[in-house]
């Protein structure tokens, strides 16, 4: 690691899952919607927004663990002012940001949430916003829905444009599973610091740590995602180290580097990054034991 201050884990998730084949229900369902969606100031706070034409409504067979994951690029804009850039304002106003979490049944999930925060000189900055969330839900009809919130009075505008360029540089979708055969998974909502001048050493990530029993040798998709956000960042220089923090997964004693995930800072403003990845092992029945670091 390099210089960080501070790290600040706003959400992190730890999921296990061994999928199992489709019955004549399909329980699969997405939105990938190509219309604009914006976000404008209105005075320095908007509160939460449903993002336009977002949702998604499942209907299931019998009661059932569900796994979601959400996607959004997002566009941030500012008035032009020559002279000036995100890192001055950073300095001079409060910082901007944008949030995202996900809504099931109109309720709100703070484990499904991240955010961003523009950090370039430039008067455009540009952020992809990853979440996830395993819920149960019972039989029937339920609705699943993204929100996002703009914090700040810099930035004019947050968006999210499908058809911008040639129509591959931008979108946002929500994919829904429950053909789950085994899950298990783990979250944490409390703040945990990693600190610069601890040591280097890699270290274990509080309420990441999952034991887990397997029937019969299988297959697992593990995944992960965590929001970092730098409190305070050191003066950079030419001959300094480069400002870095990386996530890996450990499975039963051993790291696996095909899981890892790495974040760094190429300015003076605390810039927000997600680290998260994801790895298929083949494993044999018996007790097994997954710490991220």
């Amino acid at each position: 690691m390099g210089l960080f201050a501070k790290l600040v884990p706003i959400f992190w998730a730890l999921l296990l899952s061994k999928t199992q084949q489709l019955t004549t229900d399909e329980l699969m369902w997405s939105t990938q919607p190509l219309s604009e969606a914006r976000l404008r100031d209105t005075g320095g706070q908007t509160g939460w927004m449903d993002v336009s034409n977002t949702s998604v409504t499942v209907n299931l067979p019998n009661e059932l663990n569900i796994m979601i994951a959400y996607h959004l690029s997002a566009r941030a804009m500012k008035p032009f002012q020559p002279g000036a850039d995100f890192i001055r304002d950073y300095y001079k106003n409060p910082l901007d940001f944008l949030q995202c979490r996900l809504v099931v049944d109109d309720v709100p999930y703070r484990q499904s949430s991240t955010f961003a925060a523009p950090s370039t000189q430039w008067e455009q900055y540009i952020a992809g916003l990853t979440g996830h969330l395993v819920i149960p839900l019972g039989t029937g009809l339920h609705n699943v829905k993204l929100q996002w919130k703009k914090t700040g009075n810099t930035l004019t505008s947050w968006s999210n444009l499908p058809n911008s360029n040639d129509g591959f540089t931008s979108g946002r979708s929500i994919v829904i599973t429950a053909q789950q055969m085994q899950l298990w998974y783990v979250y944490g909502n409390d703040d945990v610091v990693l600190q610069s001048w601890s040591t280097s050493a890699w270290k274990a990530i509080p309420d990441t740590f999952l034991s887990f029993e397997l029937p019969e040798d299988s297959t697992l998709r593990i995944q992960y995602s965590m929001t970092a956000h730098a409190d305070q960042v050191n003066a950079s220089t030419f001959i300094g180290g480069l400002e870095e923090v990386s996530a890996r997964v450990v499975v039963d004693g051993m790291a696996y580097r095909e899981g890892s995930s790495s974040f760094a800072l190429t300015t003076k403003t605390a810039v927000v990054g997600i680290l998260g990845n994801e790895l298929y092992l083949y494993m044999a029945a018996g007790s097994h034991m997954i710490q991220l670091e």
